[in-house]
């Protein structure tokens, strides 16, 4: 457990932190880095900073629900739209590793409505995006069912037509290759 010293500071400092995180051991920075976070003193900026390395240690360990709980809760701290929606865009990416889709969903949905009107289009693009890059890499992994999962939630979002070809050429492929003929032929079949 890492004691309170009597040295340190009430009001800690992004110096403080990192010159702490230096002489600790993996799991005691991210102890240290919790006992952080539930005070109730920390800027928002500072909340975010320490969040983003509790992230990081999460994520070395391939704990992306527990990252992703992290990010978005820091969210919550910040009132400027433009942050906001950068938070909950990274928590998004970490749900979707997750494999914890509708509160992806629901980060991204966020997200876009922190978005100016203008960007909300070309974020909307990028989260497509960012679901097509997590199938292909549960495709490269063996996790076809995981990568049929984002495709089929892809399609329902209505995507562009060029987009919408690509996932059904995996999707023949991949329902072929999990057994799941029905599927594999009646989706053939509508591509003809």
């Amino acid at each position: 457990m890492v004691k309170r010293t009597t040295e340190e500071k009430e009001n800690v400092t992004e110096d403080d932190v990192r010159t702490r995180l230096k002489t600790l051991s993996p799991m005691l920075q991210q102890e240290y880095l919790e006992n952080l976070l539930r005070r109730m003193n920390l800027t928002p900026e500072l909340k975010l900073m320490i969040s983003r390395e509790i992230v990081e240690l999460y994520v070395r360990r391939g704990l992306w629900s527990n990252a992703a709980k992290i990010m978005e809760s820091a969210a919550i701290s910040f009132h400027n739209p433009n942050t906001k929606r950068d938070i909950y865009k990274q928590a998004g990416i970490l749900y979707a590793r997750a494999c914890d889709f509708l509160t992806a969903d629901d980060c991204f949905k966020r997200a876009v409505e922190q978005a100016m009107d203008k960007e909300k289009p070309f974020l909307k693009k990028e989260i497509e995006t960012i679901y097509l890059t997590e199938a292909n890499n549960f495709e490269n992994i063996g996790k076809r069912q995981k990568a049929v999962d984002i495709y089929e939630r892809i399609k329902r979002t209505n995507p562009e037509e060029s987009v919408k070809r690509k996932i059904n050429e995996k999707l023949v492929v991949l329902y072929e290759k999990l057994g799941k003929i029905r599927e594999h032929l009646d989706l053939r079949d509508s591509m003809r």
